[in-house]
């Protein structure tokens, strides 16, 4: 039998047809046979627990979460993931529990407002688009210019 809110996800889910791939809230609240359909119809339906921390798969089983990281380590590290792709908007990408950070946007290191690598022994490296710049060229590049390099 199904809730009266899982019906309602139901009908958010057919709003939600085309992408396919979101992050279900209430996850553990699910009964077994909701979340056989949810597979079915290719969302989100697994959320993984192990003695490293926590991991979340899309359709495909790729890692894929929406709003936070696919994977949580439980020393503190963090890693974003779109379609089993490292990938992460309005952030470092990848988070190590060091204080280290990676920006990538589709697996591809790109950062527009600054170093793409940030490393927690100093080095800081630019990156438009999976290619390498240094400081000063990363500099003459308008912030527009930068922005029509991104990955796609």
């Amino acid at each position: 039998m199904i809730s009266c809110r899982q019906s309602d996800l139901f009908k958010k889910l057919k709003d939600l047809e085309k992408s396919k791939l979101i992050n279900i809230t209430g996850y553990n609240n699910y009964t077994p046979e909701v979340l056989s359909q949810l597979n079915k119809m290719g969302y989100i339906v697994k959320k993984n627990y192990d003695e490293n921390g926590v991991v979340w798969y899309g359709s495909n089983n790729r890692l894929h979460r929406i709003n936070g990281p696919a994977l949580e380590y439980s020393n503190g590290s963090k890693y974003w993931y779109l379609n089993g792709k490292a990938h992460r908007e309005n952030g470092p990408a990848i988070e190590f529990s060091n204080g280290s950070k990676f920006w990538l946007i589709n697996n591809k290191k790109h950062r527009e407002d600054g170093p793409a690598v940030d490393d927690i022994d100093g080095t800081k490296e630019w990156w438009l688009n999976d290619k390498e710049y240094t400081e000063e060229e990363y500099n003459k590049l308008t912030p527009r210019k930068r922005k029509a390099m991104r990955p796609r």
